[in-house]
């Protein structure tokens, strides 16, 4: 299963969202009557109700990660989910200028994911030019999208920030972020247990693939240079990223924690 989100309706004349947001929301249900979806639409800051009228049957080809036009969110399955999707977060110039910069530290780390590329965190880049202004202002605006819609009621904190790319065949099998499955199929913690939230930043859309999917959501989101994604980081969303074929992609992945012992030290969270 593999689906994408597709545009909001205009809202309210007194609502004004810029730029777009999706928060894709599925009932927590074991006994739905059909497939369907519910969306809300929020502006920054500030989180409206979810309108019943964009409930909906949808279907999905796989087709769409083989480079067809997207189809709609979402397949119900009985499991809550909470997906944001933000479009046009950061600037063409500042995208340009966070690939320089790991194109520019990837040889100083020892790091590498585990198809072999270079992962840069933030204790590489602190002293970077251009790092402390735009990398924390990011985090910051990252950080609101991610509480508003997903931990309303708690405090999150950054515990990792990181620069990474995938070139061909670059991907990531299906995961989730704080949590694995063991021998018999239950979920238990990982080596990142504290991770709360997930945010990614795409910092350009010039290559092939890469795509990133939620099975078990049936969500596909292709990437787009500006767009921010953010998610739980539970087992409830586990995620893989299909394999790059061609070209490079780069984004900037940030992991939340409502932990602050875990939180980045000395980060210029402004």
């Amino acid at each position: 299963m593999r689906r994408t989100a597709s545009i909001l309706n205009r809202p309210a004349a007194d609502v004004t969202i810029s730029p777009i947001i999706v928060l894709t929301i599925i009932p927590n249900s074991n006994t739905l009557p059909r497939r369907c979806n519910s969306r809300i639409e929020w502006a920054p800051g500030r989180c409206l109700q979810a309108d019943p009228r964009t409930s909906r049957k949808c279907s999905f080809s796989r087709a769409d990660a083989a480079g067809a036009a997207p189809s709609d969110p979402t397949q119900t399955t009985g499991v809550a989910s909470m997906i944001v999707q933000v479009t046009e977060t950061v600037t063409d110039h500042d995208c340009q200028r966070l690939i320089t910069m790991y194109n520019r530290h990837a040889h100083l780390t020892d790091v590498r994911d585990h198809t072999g590329n270079p992962v840069v965190y933030w204790s590489h880049l602190r002293d970077a030019p251009d790092a402390s202004e735009i990398i924390p202002r990011l985090v910051k605006q990252s950080l609101r999208h991610t509480s508003c819609a997903l931990v309303p009621e708690d405090l999150l904190y950054p515990e990792t920030v990181i620069l990474a790319a995938l070139g061909s065949g670059g991907h990531h099998s299906q995961h989730a972020d704080n949590c694995r499955q063991n021998a018999t199929g239950d979920w238990v913690p990982n080596h990142t247990p504290q991770r709360d939230a997930s945010a990614i930043y795409y910092l350009n859309d010039t290559f092939e693939g890469g795509e990133i999917v939620f099975d078990r959501e049936g969500i596909l989101v292709k990437p787009r240079r500006g767009l921010l994604l953010a998610f739980p980081s539970d087992g409830d969303h586990v995620h893989e990223v299909l394999p790059v074929r061609s070209g490079v992609r780069y984004t900037m992945p940030i992991w939340f924690s409502k932990q602050k012992a875990h939180a980045l030290t000395n980060f210029p969270l402004r």
